[in-house]
């Protein structure tokens, strides 16, 4: 057995729970394995074989255990307003409440500064490029993810502070895991992706290929700073609302865009071909028609039922070890819809529609470049 400990430590709040999510947080084994697959699939992929055999499936039992302990929590309480200015990537473990009138957390979290450990435990049976491969997974997920609920939107961000067992031979194949600027960050993902195949076609599901993209910085002073500024240009480019303190229409083009076409559909003036276009970022997308009174929804259909389809986009917050941190934004495009699946429109007659583009998806990474991130990959 080979044991490997890491010490890892919080830089944006985690909302991570059992099936009780009013219940105490929890740094969950389970849960952190099922990222590590996810990310396994992202670096290696069309290797389900393989996937099963390290990570496990009806015929094998997986050769890498993983355990997990919180050190030094640092509570994020249910009801608590200290997340109020980040209700719109944090939908869900953030919401309205009318009666505080102010955005409150709906469940009990982990703040950043909380301090976990994950340990790592191989099978004797694994070689060389199979714990290579483990640890690289893990190494993505610190660099481009986060734990728990919303961790595609910035949450769950984590930074690895320490570790111990990793032999000699495995460092040659893992980057740095303590970065200390933003070229050395890059540094580090450039020689990451040298050893990753980068398919010229559109993947089948969310894997790095030649369309992907990976945007980052600038670096600024705290973690939550990073977050905030996330949060507004994100909330800013999708939505399409009326700011009641200055009397203003707040929209990017393709918010409206997407609201025109919904109110007309609503109204019967039209029968969409395509979905808005900014499903791409992920479904179920829902409108809501204020002045209207009536409501309209974009899901992904599962024969009779409604599905969720994933966002495409990942949101991450990277700590620094000079105390500052910076936002990576990458992007996995694939087919959006799986074979046999639909987009359907409900609201007014019901309509089954097309995939729009990720066009949404690519001008929103073109505000960040103008904005002053730099773009990777």
């Amino acid at each position: 057995m080979e044991k490997i400990t890491f010490d890892i430590e919080l830089v944006t709040p985690m909302f991570m729970g059992g099936a009780d999510q009013n219940g105490p947080p929890e740094f969950r084994a389970a849960s952190l394995k099922g990222l590590l697959r996810f990310w396994y699939r992202a670096i290696y992929p069309d290797t389900l074989q393989e996937e099963g055999r390290l990570f496990g499936n009806t015929e094998f039992k997986s050769p890498v255990r993983l355990s997990t302990s919180v050190l030094k929590p640092k509570p994020l309480v249910a009801n608590s307003d200290k997340l109020h200015d980040f209700a719109y990537l944090g939908y869900g473990v953030v919401g309205y409440d009318k009666n505080a009138q102010k955005n409150l957390t709906t469940r009990p979290g982990l703040d950043c500064g909380t301090e976990l450990q994950l340990t790592i435990t191989f099978n004797s049976s694994l070689g060389l490029a199979d714990r290579a491969k483990i640890l690289r997974s893990f190494w993505a997920l610190a660099m481009f993810g986060g734990l728990g609920a919303r961790s595609r939107r910035g949450f769950g961000s984590f930074k690895v502070v320490g570790f111990s067992g990793i032999h000699k031979e495995l460092e040659n194949y893992i980057p740095r895991w303590r970065l200390i600027s933003t070229e050395e960050y890059v540094k580090c993902v450039q020689n990451f992706l040298k050893d990753v195949p980068l398919s010229a076609s559109m993947p089948n599901y969310s894997y790095f290929s030649k369309s992907s993209k990976i945007i980052y910085g600038p670096a600024l002073k705290s973690s939550m700073m990073v977050l905030k500024g996330l949060n507004k240009v994100f909330q800013d480019y999708r939505s399409y609302y009326i700011d009641f303190k200055t009397k203003t229409r707040k929209t990017s083009g393709v918010a409206k865009e997407d609201h025109d076409l919904m109110l007309d559909y609503l109204h019967g003036k039209i029968i969409p071909k395509f979905a808005p276009a900014r499903s791409a970022f992920g479904l179920p997308h829902n409108y809501f028609f204020r002045s209207q009174g009536s409501k309209a929804g974009v899901d992904l259909m599962e024969g009779g039922n409604k599905g969720r389809r994933a966002s495409p986009l990942f949101l991450h917050v990277q700590g620094l070890h000079d105390g500052q941190a910076m936002g990576v934004v990458v992007f996995l495009p694939a087919q959006f819809l799986p074979r046999g699946k639909k987009i359907r429109i409900s609201g007014g007659v019901i309509q089954d529609v097309d995939f729009p583009n990720y066009r949404a998806i690519n001008d929103f990474l073109k505000i960040l470049r103008d904005k002053g991130a730099h773009q990777l990959l």
